[in-house]
């Protein structure tokens, strides 16, 4: 289903912010998704909704930032997909991680993700190249860090 929403959605988010941008934000509201569920449960949290949830967000501010007809059908199409994703988390048995999905939502849905990438859409002087590059290597430190603290508990 992850697969499904990002091939959607990820295309309509990198012809909005570009794809620096859009990997940006994924990555960003990914850890911030993560980081929320952690605090939230100790239950262990897998998957890309968190992520998936800030492209929804970062819609969602596209809309509001632009005060028009389009940004209005904008804001209200995704802000229905994330009504939609915290209410099928609410479903009993499922075992869904609402708590990643708020937190991936909340740094892409306002003025932080302004702050991660304040050019908006073509790119240039403003690119996020770097910026996306330190995501990625975060992600990567932190799958490695994951992996060994599972190697240590399984032994």
């Amino acid at each position: 289903m992850n697969s499904w929403v990002l091939f959607d959605l990820g295309a309509q988010v990198e012809e909005m912010y570009g794809a620096g941008r859009m990997l940006v934000i994924y990555f960003v509201s990914s850890v911030f998704g993560f980081y929320v569920s952690a605090v939230w449960s100790a239950a262990p949290s897998v998957g890309a909704s968190a992520a998936l949830m800030g492209l929804i967000g970062a819609m969602i501010a596209l809309g509001v930032r632009h005060q028009n007809p389009v940004g209005s059908a904008i804001r209200a199409t995704y802000m229905r997909w994330a009504i939609y994703v915290i209410l099928f988390g609410l479903l009993p048995g499922l075992h869904v991680d609402n708590a990643a999905h708020i937190g991936g939502w909340r740094p892409a849905s306002g003025l932080p993700t302004w702050q991660v990438c304040p050019a908006w859409k073509a790119p240039g002087p403003r690119d996020c190249g770097a910026r996306c590059l330190v995501c990625i290597l975060l992600t990567a430190v932190s799958f490695l860090k994951m992996y060994l603290w599972f190697a240590h508990v399984a032994q």
